[in-house]
């Protein structure tokens, strides 16, 4: 699937989640490059909001979203998947490392969880 236009995301402070899934709103907008076709498109690793580690094969604005998004992880919900538009917010809170992907709604759950399992198995 091919992004041809940033995503706005409504203006709010607040983040909506149940173990389902749910909606996040934040104040920032996610912006991905134009014809990025990866269906992961960042990844990161981090210490509360400390990233230890991330990754992305498009050019973006994740950093930012991203903080946002770490600042908001609940020790109480150590396994979530935020959606918002079209991309989905997944992530796994382990021994307080938090492992995080952002994906194409179109994007099977699982497999990002598979993922992010894989990156947590070789830490």
């Amino acid at each position: 699937m091919t992004r041809t236009t940033p995503v706005l995301v409504p203006p709010s402070p607040n983040f909506h989640a149940t173990p389902t899934g749910g909606c996040l709103t934040t104040t920032l907008f996610l912006k991905v490059q134009r014809n990025c076709k990866m269906p992961i498109l960042y990844s990161v690793v981090a210490h509360g909001s400390t990233v230890l580690a991330k990754y992305a094969r498009c050019a973006g604005n994740f950093s930012e979203v991203t903080e946002q998004i770490l600042s908001k992880i609940s020790p109480e919900q150590p396994k979530l998947t935020y959606s918002h538009g079209s991309y989905l917010f997944h992530y796994i809170l382990e021994d307080e490392i938090i492992y995080l992907c952002i994906t194409d709604d179109d994007f099977d759950r699982s497999h990002a969880f598979s993922f992010l399992n894989e990156i947590k198995r070789r830490q």
